[in-house]
């Protein structure tokens, strides 16, 4: 996945340098037509950081559909460990509702763009649209609604674990505090170790994100992306319950 926050003039102002988004567009122009022969699954991974970067979502999926290629959106939390300066940071959401955007989205903004990501999600193969639903319906309800689901047990430091190039392991995109360093400790030195012990406490109480990079590895191996996908269907053979509302 290469990133792309909008075309030419939004991304290179989010990026802070000038022909950022040329040199992007020519890799993915170089690599698209050879995924073939390089066994390679190519997109474009669009971070929406406010109502500017949603309405540029249709006009860079228009500009990358000659090259076969998608873009896949996330909505930016106002606040992520991974990026900040500050080290061991732990910036988590304090309840499981909470999703405080980065930048100003009217509901306007969200209405149309997820509408439009709907649409588009018809097209995609079978299990890339199942974990884009998941991540929409999840990411929606947050900032549409006000039941915050889906909401799946979270695996970080369990199932899957972040790794920096410099061999920092952190706990999560939202706790920076780092367990270990596989640069100069063992793999089962730092898994086993009495930190990565008290932070998968930590993880255990934690109320829930909606990093599509965190619940994703959280839904497949809880199953709750399959679940997501069966109960609609057994709801709709089950026989109705006399008079109820349901």
């Amino acid at each position: 996945m290469i990133s792309l926050d909008g075309l030419a003039d939004r991304h290179d102002e989010i990026r802070g340098r000038a022909a950022s988004f040329s040199r992007a567009m020519r890799t993915l122009e170089a690599l698209a037509p050879r995924r073939s022969e390089l066994r390679l699954t190519l997109s474009v991974n669009q971070t929406v950081l406010d109502g500017a970067g949603a309405r540029e979502y249709r006009a860079l999926r228009d500009r990358l559909r000659p090259l076969g290629l998608r873009n896949h959106v996330v909505v930016a939390y106002k606040e992520s460990a991974t990026y900040s300066l500050l080290g061991d940071v732990d910036v988590a959401p304090r309840s499981a509702g909470s999703f405080e955007p980065f930048g100003d989205l009217t509901r306007g903004d969200l209405e149309r763009l997820f509408a439009e990501i709907e649409e588009d999600l018809r097209s995609y193969p079978l299990a890339e649209r199942a974990a884009k639903r998941y991540y929409l319906d999840g990411i929606r309800s947050r900032l549409l609604g006000s039941e915050p689901s889906p909401n799946p047990k979270c695996v970080a430091l369990q199932a899957h674990m972040r790794l920096f190039p410099n061999g920092d392991v952190p706990v999560c995109q939202f706790n920076g505090t780092r367990v270990g360093n596989l640069r100069s400790q063992a793999f089962a030195d730092v898994w086993f170790g009495q930190a990565a012990q008290d932070k998968r406490a930590w993880v255990r109480a934690c109320p829930g994100c909606w990093a599509e990079c965190e619940v994703l590895p959280s839904a497949i191996y809880t199953g709750d992306l399959l679940r997501s996908q069966l109960l609609p269907a057994r709801a709709k053979r089950a026989p109705a319950s006399g008079g109820g509302k349901r």
